[in-house]
This record gives C-alpha cells, structure tokens and sequence, in this order.
C-alpha cells in the first residue's frame, strides 16, 4: 500500500485525479438532478426543509436579521436565503449548488485521503463519495447536510496540511465556526483539531498554546456572532438556537422510539407547549427545561439510559437508512440511478450495509498501522458520540460517510495486498470480520416499501392540496388513511381536501369518524366548526367553537365565532367575541375592523373611529381598514379627515374604486 503523501501541493497528475472526481461526482449527481425533477416532493419540501424554505423566503422578504431567536442553526437558511436573493429559485438553483458542493466533497475525501493513506486510498475512498447513493440524495434535498460535510471536509484538509503556522490556525478556526453554525455537532471536533495539534507538532508549548487558543478564539467569534445577535433581538442568551433541548429530549427518553417519529402536528404541538404550561414563556428557558427533562430521567434510571446508549450505538451503525422527515427510498420510485445506489432487502442494506463493516476493520487497521490516521479516528468517535447524545437518523449520521469511506477505501486495499502476498490467515481473518459485521449490522431488515408508508402519502397530499390538486389530494390523504386507520391528520386533511371540492357530507363524515377516535381534538372541532360554517349550519359551528374555547382562549377562534354570530344576527354575542379576539397580535387587525362595523351600523361612529384606528396600527398596509377609517370620518363630517384615508387607501391599492368614487365626490362638494 503507497505511503501518505508528506507534501502538502498534488502534483499535476494528483490534480488530475482530483479534476477527474469531481466531473465524476458532479455528473452523477447532475443526471440526479433531472430525475429528482419529476418527484413531487421537489418543489413541495416537507418538515425540516419546508421550515427552511420558510425560513429563507423571511429573511429576504421580510428582514436579514429578524425579530426572534433561532429556532435552528442559523447557516443553512442563510446560504438558502442568498441563493434565492441572488436567483429568485429555491428548488432548482440551491440543490444545483449543493450537488457542487457534493461534488468538492468528493475532491476533498481524495486530498485527505491521499495526506493520510496514501494516493491510491485516497482514489478510491473519493470514487466511493461520487457514486455513494445516501450522500446523492441529502445533497438533493433542501436540508443542512451537504454544507456540512463539505465544511468538515475542508476543516480536516485545512487541519492536515503541513504548514502548521498561526494561519492555519486563523483559517481552521474560521471553518469550524462555519461548521459549528452549520450543523453543532460540529463543535465537537474542535477539541479533536486541539488535541491532535498538540500531540502531532514537535513545537514549543508555548507555540501549541497559542495555536490552540487562535484556533478556538476564531472558531468562537463566529459562534458569538450569532449568539449575539440572539441576544440582541430577544435579550437571551442563546449560542445558536433554541432547538437543542427539545432534541435532546427526544434523544434520551424511555419512549425513544415514538418520541423521536413525531412529527409536526397536534402531538408536536402539544410536546413543544410542555415547557409554557409550566410557566417557562422565554426561549431559552423552554429549551432548559427539555435539557432538565432528559437529565432528571438519565439520573433517576442510569441503567435504562445505558442501554438506550446501546440501542442508539446499535442503530447507528445498523445498514438502513433511518429517517427522520421521509423515507430516503422514496427516491428509488423517481430515478433509475437511486434505485441502483440506494437499496434494501430482508437481508441486507446498499451502501451502508457494506460500508460500515468495511471502515470499522479500516479503523482497527489504522488504529493500529497508520498513527497519520489519528485525526479522523478522533473525529470519527467524537461526531459518533455528538449523535448519540441525541438521536439516530440517516440524515445525521451522513457527516461520518467521508470519514468512513476513507477506512473502507483502506481496508479495501489492505485486503487487497494480503491476497496479492499470499498472506491468508490475515486475510482470512479481514474477510471474516466484515462478513461477521455485516451479519449484525443487516440483520432483521425489511425491504424498502415507501409506498407502504403512510407518512409518504399524507406528504404527498399536503404537497397537492397546496397546489390546489384537491382531487389528487383526497386519493393521498385516503390512501395514507388505509394504510394506518389512527393516523389522526390524514383523516384532518382528508377531511378538508374533501370540503375544499364541496363535498361537504363526505367531509363531515371523515370528521367524525376521527372524532370518534380524539373527542378532545381541536383541530377537528375547528374544521367542523368551518364547515358547518361554510354550509350555513351557524348553531353547530358555533358549538364546535365553544369546544374549542373550553379547553384553551384562543384569540382566532374568538375571531372566527365572532363572524358566525355576525352571520347569525347576534350582534351582541358578535361584539363580545370579537372584543376577546383583540388579545391576539395576529388577529387584532381583523377583529378591531369589525367591531369598527358593527359601531357603524349602531351609528356609533366615533367609537367607529377608535376601532378602525386600532385596527391600522395593527395593519398599515391594509387599504381595506384605511378605507372604513376614511367612511367613518366621512359620516361624521370630517372631510380633511376621510380625504386623508381615501388617498391613503389609494396609495395602498391605487385600482379600488371604491375609494376612488369617494374621494371624487368629497373632491365635487
């Protein structure tokens, strides 16, 4: 097996290796590209990625900076967010550059591989990255993890370079800040970086010292950035963003399993207003109190949080790809390419199913024979723990590939020299150990059958019903209810989707159905309560509403019940409901506009007044509220008054005749 290279510069053919890995990575991650196009998940993200899409439309739209703490590590959604100012695209562009991303990455494991192993490792550790069909497909969705892996990558190429001066120090300590801002569990390879510094430089203590404390003052400047700005727009202190506990509690619960298969929805909700019920309103308190949680249950059972570290260990190093917001196999039902990558069957688990027993007898190899390797084997067992501290997900297990790759590329070629030698027993001993891990790490799979997951259909709805394919959306929704009869928000959507086309009976009957199983649920009291709305059943709607408002004040229901009283005649019950309705930031415009209404009908038109001006300050872009204000001001005599909100209304919405025909006629008295 050929030597590390001890220089830092590739020579030209090196180079051209490099060159070559790239294209290679890149076209295979281009011809992705075109398939992924016809999946529909593509321009409809779920979960994670809808919540960066969102994020990223807020800060080019609304503001760069934001009024809120992180909810998550705030790069992504940055990079998300500069690419969609730059592109006006947030499907096709960002997983263009993220497959150029995937395939630097590719180039890096080569350069790192050649710095640690040797040319012919690093080859082929890199051509494993190019076709490795989980890494193809994350760098396809709009999620964290391609930038990660390529900031890790670069972080340990940097790291590995010879030139062991104060700007490596200065340049590493950038990366890993990136790193950490990325994706935390980062942060755990800064101690690597220090360590292995300290152990592999013949320098003074001093020097070490120094490079040490440049690296991790760089490193945390970054971090501080962001921690500042937390501080600044919410007066917490929050390093990076207030998730951390929740997932942490997720990670280490004696419900693990379920707990780490919710999803966003009534469950969610329920599991993230915990930490208000018990009155922890502030960020940072909400995300202590999950970190308190998971502590008080780790030290009263110390055992079960053992074997739950064993059960994650285990899931970690087991062949299929666990998944966190959607089943990765998804994929092969879009792309010939993925369904040739990226496989599963009763016994056995494509890629990971091989890789991992590969690297593990590449670690044992390295661990032993190539001190060079220390680097990766500290980061590897670091970023390994920094998941098992949480939880397991393919998603997150992703960042190890690389450094796997590397110790199957090795193991690969170790074996390889053994059976050129004539070297059997070691040989025999290799082969074993892989075939022994691969038993264990594929044992009790089942193939891969995402059509027989609820969860992909009820997506699948979500994304028609979004795009107004109501009829492919009850299908959807249908199928995922077959599939699992308590899935409780397939019968919601179902149930909507069918009232978005009218079919109201059928409707009411899917509610029902699913009020049979959560009486309690106020979703489905809410959409009851909008459907006998809609179909002008005012008393039972009125009666869905009040169950909702039994079991918790909620100012948009207020809103909501007002306008069915409204429709009723009620005015007085009207009145009462929307005044309840103005303690909600986010209705108060709405609901001060129509008591604002209903002044005017009484001929109360100063108290009129009042309510439409609290309404615009609620809403000043609303030409419709500015409007009411100018009516108001009109019938009271106040001409100057109303001119002022006629032409207001007209330069919010320049084409409303109505306030056209008004401020004409002031204009003729």
């Amino acid at each position: 097996m050929n030597s590390p290279s001890s220089a830092a510069s590739m020579d030209r053919r090196e180079l051209g290796m490099a060159g070559g890995l790239f294209l290679l990575g890149l076209v295979v991650r281009l011809v992705y590209l075109e398939h992924s196009q016809d999946n529909p998940f593509f321009s409809a993200p779920v979960v994670d990625a809808h919540s960066y899409v969102a994020q990223a439309r807020q800060l080019v739209e609304v503001s760069w900076v934001g009024d809120k703490p992180f909810w998550q590590p705030p790069l992504y959604p940055y990079f998300l967010a500069l690419i969609y100012a730059v592109s006006g695209d947030l499907f096709w562009t960002p997983r263009f550059i993220q497959f150029l991303l995937g395939a630097a990455s590719c180039a890096l494991v080569f350069g790192i591989g050649r710095q640690v192993f040797g040319t012919r490792v690093g080859l082929l550790a890199g051509a494993m990255a190019c076709l490795y069909g989980p890494s193809i497909y994350f760098e396809g969705e709009l999620l964290p993890t391609a930038l990660a892996v390529f900031l890790n990558l670069l972080l340990l190429l940097v790291l590995l370079q010879p030139d062991r001066g104060w700007g490596q120090a200065l340049v590493s300590g950038l990366v890993q800040g990136l790193a950490i801002v990325a994706v935390p569990n980062a942060a755990l390879l800064a101690p690597c970086a220090c360590l292995w510094y300290w152990k592999s430089t013949e320098r003074a203590v001093r020097s070490k010292l120094v490079w040490c404390l440049l690296f991790a003052a760089t490193a945390s400047s970054v971090v501080g950035a962001v921690t500042a700005r937390n501080w600044v727009v919410s007066g917490e202190f929050i390093p990076l963003s207030w998730n951390g506990g929740v997932n942490f509690y997720l990670g280490n619960h004696p419900d693990y399993d379920r707990l780490v298969g919710i999803r966003p929805g009534p469950e969610w909700d329920a599991l993230m207003e915990q930490p208000m019920a018990a009155g922890y309103e502030e960020y940072a308190e909400r995300s202590a109190y999950f970190y308190r949680q998971a502590g008080d249950w780790i030290a009263s059972a110390p055992g079960d949080f053992v074997r739950l570290l064993g059960y994650k260990a285990f899931l970690l190093a087991r062949g299929e790809e666990i998944k966190r917001n959607q089943d990765v196999y998804f994929a092969r039902t879009y792309s010939w390419l993925m369904s040739v990558l990226l496989w599963k069957t009763h016994h056995f688990a494509f890629p990971f199913g091989l890789l991992g027993p590969l690297a593990a007898v590449g670690m044992v190899l390295a661990w032993r024979h190539r001190p060079e390797a220390s680097l990766l084997l500290l980061c590897t067992g670091a970023y390994s723990a920094s998941l098992l501290l949480f939880f397991i997900t393919g998603r997150y297990r992703l960042p190890l590939v690389p450094l796997l790759l590397l110790f199957a590329g090795y193991a690969l070629l170790w074996l390889v020299q053994q059976g050129q030698a004539r070297q059997w027993r070691p040989l025999g001993i290799g082969v074993a150990l892989v075939v022994l891990l691969g038993i264990a790490a594929n044992a009790g799979l089942r193939p891969a059958d995402p059509l027989a997951d609820a969860e992909i259909h009820f997506d699948l709805g979500r994304g028609q019903a979004q795009q107004g394919q109501y009829a492919a959306a009850v299908r959807s929704f249908g199928t995922a209810v077959q599939l699992d009869p308590n899935y409780l928000r397939a019968r919601h959507n179902l149930g909507a989707a069918l009232a978005a086309l009218k079919r109201y009976d059928e409707a009411e009957a899917v509610y029902r159905q699913a009020l049979a199983q959560a009486p309690e649920d106020r979703g489905l009291h809410l959409n009851l309560a909008a459907l006998y709305r809609a179909t002008g059943r005012y008393e039972q709607a009125v009666e869905h509403y009040r169950r909702v408002l039994a079991t918790k004040a909620d100012a948009a229901v207020f809103l909501f019940l007002g306008r069915v009283y409204k429709k009723m005649g009620a005015t007085e019950q009207a009145r009462e409901a929307f005044e309840a309705a103005l303690s909600g930031d986010e209705v108060r415009a709405q609901a001060a506009n129509e008591l604002g209404l209903i002044e005017v009908r009484q001929g109360a038109l100063e108290r009129a007044v009042d309510y439409f001006a609290m309404a615009l300050k609620a809403a000043p872009g609303n030409h419709l509220i500015s409007f009411n204000l100018g009516a108001a001001y009109h019938d009271l005599g106040q001409f100057d008054k109303a001119t002022e909100f006629y032409r207001l209304t007209l330069s919010l919405a320049p084409e409303y005749a109505k306030a056209q025909r008004a401020l004409t006629r002031l204009q003729r008295r």
